[in-house]
C-alpha cells in the first residue's frame, strides 16, 4: 500500500512532503484518502495537523500585519482598554505579547478541537454504521483533512470560510469512501458532532459563571 507523502517524509523531505500532501488533496482527493493507513498510530496525523495549522496561522498573521496592521492594532487597543478600563502605558508591548499568545494558542486550540470532534465523529460513525471501528482511523481522516488549513491566510475571514467548507467536504467524501456508506450517512456523521459540540461548550460556559 502506498502511503501519503507525509507518512514517508524521510524520503521526500519535511516541507516537500507537506506540499505533496496539499497537491494530492487538491488534484486527487480519492487517492489522498486511500493512502491513509488504518493503523500506524496517531503521531504522524497529529503532527501533520499541528504543522499545517501552525503554517496557516503564521501566514494569516503575516498577511494581517502586512496589509491590515493599523485597523488590527486599533481593534487590539480597544480590546485592551475594554478589559482594563483605561489604556495602560505599555499598551504597544501588550499588543505584541497578545499577537504571540494568539499565534501559539490558535493551533493548540485546533488540536484540542481535533480530538473532541474526532471522538464525536467516531461515536456518530459507530452508531450509524453499527460496526466496530478503530478510533485512530477516524482520527487520521479528521487530521489529514486539516490540509484545508493552508487556505486560511486569505484575509477578511474568506480563508477560514473556504477552509471550513473544504475541510467538511473532504471529511464527508473520505468517510463515505472508506466506510462504504451513503452520502447522507456520511453527511450526518460529519455534521451531527457540531451541534453536540456547541451544546457541550455552552454547558461548560454556564458552569464557569
Amino acid at each position: 500500500m502506498q502511503l501519503l507523502p507525509w507518512e514517508e517524509r524521510k524520503n521526500h523531505g519535511f516541507f516537500y512532503s507537506i506540499y505533496l500532501n496539499i497537491k494530492m488533496a487538491i488534484t486527487n482527493s480519492i487517492e489522498y484518502f486511500t493512502r491513509i493507513p488504518s493503523s500506524k498510530g496517531l503521531k504522524n496525523p497529529l503532527l501533520f495537523s499541528w504543522v499545517v495549522m501552525m503554517l496557516g496561522t503564521t501566514l494569516h498573521f503575516i498577511v494581517l500585519l502586512a496589509f491590515f496592521n493599523e485597523p488590527l492594532e486599533e481593534s487590539m487597543k480597544q480590546f485592551i482598554i475594554h478589559q482594563l478600563g483605561a489604556p495602560p502605558a505599555n499598551i504597544e508591548v501588550i499588543i505584541k505579547q497578545l499577537y504571540i499568545i494568539f499565534w501559539i494558542l490558535i493551533p493548540i486550540f485546533g488540536l484540542i478541537l481535533l480530538f473532541i470532534l474526532s471522538g464525536l465523529t467516531h461515536l456518530a460513525l459507530t452508531i450509524i454504521t453499527k460496526k466496530k471501528i478503530e478510533f485512530q482511523l477516524t482520527f487520521r481522516i479528521m487530521a489529514y483533512s486539516h490540509v484545508a488549513c493552508f487556505v486560511s491566510p486569505i484575509p477578511f475571514q474568506i480563508g477560514f470560510t473556504i477552509a471550513l467548507i473544504w475541510y467538511t467536504i473532504l471529511t464527508i467524501n473520505a468517510i463515505k469512501m472508506i466506510f462504504n456508506i451513503s452520502r447522507f450517512q456520511a453527511l450526518a456523521t460529519v455534521l451531527i458532532p457540531y451541534p453536540v459540540l456547541i451544546i457541550l461548550l455552552n454547558m461548560l460556559l454556564m458552569q464557569g459563571r
